[in-house]
């Protein structure tokens, strides 16, 4: 479903309180993902730089060894 409404999104989806994502930074920006054991799975990258968004390591599903 689409919604084009001027309120912002916050207002109309208010944030979980028992969320389980996590945010973790790095050299050129943040991963948001969850832990799984001590696996840190990636869900969105968030970064000004392109190139991360192009690099196999930051898949959105991809593990992060601990």
């Amino acid at each position: 479903m689409i919604i084009h409404s001027v309120t912002p999104a916050y207002f109309l989806y208010p944030p979980c309180e028992n969320s389980t994502a996590k945010i973790k930074s790095f050299k050129g920006g943040f991963l948001e993902g969850y832990y799984e054991g001590r696996d840190f799975i990636i869900s969105r990258i968030i970064s000004t730089d392109p190139q991360y968004y192009i690099n196999p390591d930051f898949t959105p599903g991809n593990c992060l060894k601990q």
